[in-house]
């Protein structure tokens, strides 16, 4: 598996990027304040703007987002009638809410990951960001995959452990996903 993510890496490495990194964590920034207020036109525009730079920089499969965020507004419309009757449902309705209008930000920063550590610092240090404060973006950048296997690896062992996640048992899901991050730490 370490083999896989060593290939990945030097696959970055080699790709040449169509945006530079600080193009996008400016649009990260500014999206990100922008969808307080945003109306749902405005929300279309950044979603937009969200998956064009995700398509260019990642060169990844579409579908999968796409279809993220088609079962997610298919949750949210039946939530939003039953929503002001059961504060349950009203809260999971918020949770989605907030999830999907996020979407955009979470599409650049899947963007930006795309992007190798060294490109990320020499961005920083050309614009005069203090070199710690670059480190430390890069580093969550750079951890942000290491992370997601790391979860993946969790969620396996406690398949074959017999252990099953759900919603329904929120606090041992978590739990179990958590507490072995913290013992790899």
């Amino acid at each position: 598996m370490d083999e896989i993510v060593v290939k990945n890496e030097e696959l970055k490495a080699k790709r040449i990027h169509f945006f530079n990194p600080l193009t996008i964590l400016f649009m990260m920034i500014g999206i990100s304040i922008m969808l307080i207020f945003a109306n749902q036109v405005q929300y279309y525009i950044f979603l937009i703007i969200g998956f064009v730079t995700y398509i260019i920089t990642t060169k990844e499969n579409i579908i999968k987002p796409l279809s993220l965020i088609i079962i997610m507004n298919c949750l949210l419309y039946p939530l939003r009638a039953l929503a002001p009757k059961n504060a349950w449902l009203g809260s999971i309705f918020l949770m989605l809410l907030i999830f999907v209008k996020l979407i955009p930000v979470f599409l650049l920063v899947k963007a930006l990951m795309d992007y190798s550590p060294s490109e990320l610092t020499s961005s920083f240090r050309k614009i005069g960001i203090h070199e710690n404060i670059s480190i430390a973006i890069t580093i969550f950048f750079r951890y942000l995959p290491e992370f997601k296997h790391q979860i993946q690896e969790v969620k396996q062992g406690a398949k074959i452990r017999g252990l099953s996640m759900s919603p329904f048992h929120i606090k041992r899901s978590f739990e179990q996903l958590v507490v072995p991050q913290y013992r790899k730490i």
